[in-house]
């Protein structure tokens, strides 16, 4: 009797054990095959678009980038890359409209893309845009933007769509980015040495590291002139390694950061 049970008691943990050890291998094999498809993620063409004036007092120059692949349907993507861009001229139309300028004062907007600082493949397309736009006097406005879609939907990313942990990831990527630009940019090294108020702009919050570029070397930060250095150095930007904030990196920014690449046109 005792033996009977016993042996019924065994099939009946045998069966849970094959089925669990199932699910698992299923849940494994599922795993597997996301990494194969972010690791077969296809680089993207890049193209430029001419930039054109949207406000009184403005002047245009430079591009905004368009992606295109082989049989890959992007107009949702490409619509999203060119709002952002419409959407960066619109907020300094807005800033100098506030000025109440003479209607012979022109102000330019320039925006160059610079494919260092470009990833665009069949998984995400990352751009961080240097762009220039002085008032009619002055040597401030050197800035970045940062643009990144996900390319299954259309939508943008921000900078706390990446992270599990928001909080633990920005103050990992702040220490990262202050002590390589300290170390390797004499510009940030003076101006902190002359003014500690420049370290606020390291601080780990939203807003300080809202300009970015997943690459397939790391998470491109863009600082804005005046933010991080005294006005003559101009913007600056730095590379961290994806290692730094992988522990705090959620779904989303996993799948993004395995699938960034360098465009085809680079």
């Amino acid at each position: 009797m005792f033996s009977a049970n016993r042996t019924s008691v065994d099939r009946a943990i045998l069966l849970v054990v094959v089925c669990v050890a199932g699910l698992t291998l299923g849940a494994a094999g599922e795993a597997t095959a996301q990494f194969i498809r972010l690791d077969t993620a296809q680089p993207l063409s890049v193209f430029k678009r001419p930039l054109l004036p949207i406000c009184a007092h403005q002047r245009v120059a430079g591009s905004y980038i368009q992606v295109a692949g082989r049989g890959l349907r992007l107009p949702a993507v490409n619509a999203a890359l060119r709002a952002a861009a419409i959407s960066d001229e619109r907020q300094d139309c807005r800033a100098f409209e506030r000025r109440a300028l003479p209607a012979h004062v022109f102000f330019t907007y320039q925006a160059s893309l610079n494919r260092r600082f470009i990833s665009a493949s069949s998984v995400v397309i990352s751009a961080l845009i240097p762009v220039s736009a002085p008032p009619p006097a002055g040597n401030e406005g050197a800035y970045w933007y940062g643009v990144t879609v996900d390319v299954s939907n259309g939508r943008f990313v921000h900078i706390s769509d990446l992270f599990k942990s928001v909080r633990p990831a920005l103050n990992a990527l702040a220490l990262a980015a202050r002590r390589e630009l300290t170390a390797g940019n004499p510009c940030v090294r003076g101006s902190l040495a002359i003014s500690p108020d420049y370290a606020y702009g390291f601080a780990p919050t939203v807003m300080n590291y809202q300009d970015f570029a997943l690459l397939p070397t790391g998470i491109a930060i863009g600082f804005s002139n005046d933010q991080v250095t005294a006005p003559a150095c101009g913007r600056v930007e730095v590379t961290v390694p994806y290692r730094v904030i992988r522990p705090f990196t959620g779904t989303l920014g996993i799948k993004l950061m395995r699938g960034a690449r360098w465009p085809k046109t680079r």
